[in-house]
């Protein structure tokens, strides 16, 4: 299966960035591929993806390594697109982007750097509930226990990739279960919490997918142990960077101190030195903790 991409995709770039992680759960790079257990209809398949065709009609190739059962193609292809983030045109930001003095010379380094998504609306979740507070390497490694506990895993190569326990598996489980994740007892309890709620059908994730923005921001919000910081997070790794900026984030604070240090003084530094971004906030707050991301790892 070819894939085109946008002119502003850089798949290099993206395998770069990925290969900061310092355990990776999910979004794993093998050389010049990036590969990763998609949960398709059908039962678990391990995707791999390549660059692909000449600079001036880049492409992606995908293909399937192992599978569980029966690959349906078009929904694969709704998959991929949808976790590599080919249908999110980012020409406009990077357009605006050019035109600020201040933000040009550190976003310039990662322009065309895609911005992958969760598969789910419940992964994305589960992955900010268990980033709450916690330093970014043991939230890594706290994903990969949780998804190694009860995820639903294909070994390729003697390698095993996981996938993110589905919210009837992590509902069942015992806090006690848990443990290994060394997460605090109540974000056990959230996690849980939100497996039940989509388990029973009282939380419908696939209902997010037509709504606007802020309904979808509003019904995160009205769910126990999701706060401003978890919404955003979770809403943009689902369906694409929120325009909200996520405020209080202990990275993001350490990368503008470090890019645009003016602002270190600031009652709310975060606040104010995006404040003047208007709709793009979002983007180039996620942009510059990006550009962090490299320099720091």
């Amino acid at each position: 299966m070819r894939l085109s991409t946008g002119r502003l995709y850089d798949f290099g770039l993206l395998l770069q960035f990925l290969s900061r992680w310092s355990t990776p759960v999910l979004d794993i790079v093998a050389g010049d591929a990036y590969r990763r257990v998609l949960s398709l209809p059908g039962g678990p398949s391990l995707v791999e993806v390549k660059q692909a065709g000449p600079a001036h009609a880049p492409e992606l190739a995908v293909s399937v390594l192992s599978a569980g059962g029966a690959v349906d193609s078009a929904e694969l292809q709704r998959r991929i697109r949808h976790v590599l983030a080919l249908d999110e045109p980012l020409e406009p930001f990077w357009q605006w982007a050019r035109t600020h003095a201040e933000l040009w010379p550190v976003l310039s380094a990662v322009e065309g750097l895609p911005l992958p998504r969760t598969e789910t609306l419940f992964e994305g979740l589960v992955c900010a509930v268990i980033e709450q507070q916690i330093a970014w390497t043991a939230a890594q490694r706290a994903q990969r226990t949780l998804c190694e506990w009860g995820g639903a895993g294909l070994e390729y190569e003697g390698r095993m990739y996981h996938a993110m326990p589905s919210p009837e598996r992590l509902a069942g489980a015992n806090p006690g279960e848990l443990k290994a994740l060394k997460i605090t007892d109540r974000r056990v309890g959230v996690l849980i919490g939100i497996a039940g709620d989509i388990a029973s059908g009282r939380f419908d994730p696939l209902v997010f997918a037509d709504l606007p923005h802020a309904e979808r921001y509003a019904g995160l919000m009205r769910i126990k142990g999701v706060g401003h910081w978890t919404a955003v997070v979770a809403l943009s790794r689902a369906f694409g960077t929120a325009p909200e900026v996520a405020s209080n984030d202990v990275a993001l604070r350490a990368a503008v101190k470090r890019y645009l240090p003016h602002y270190a003084a600031e009652a709310d530094p975060i606040g104010a030195a995006f404040s003047g971004c208007g709709e793009y906030a979002g983007l180039a707050a996620t942009y510059l903790l990006s550009r962090y991301v490299f320099d720091k790892y």
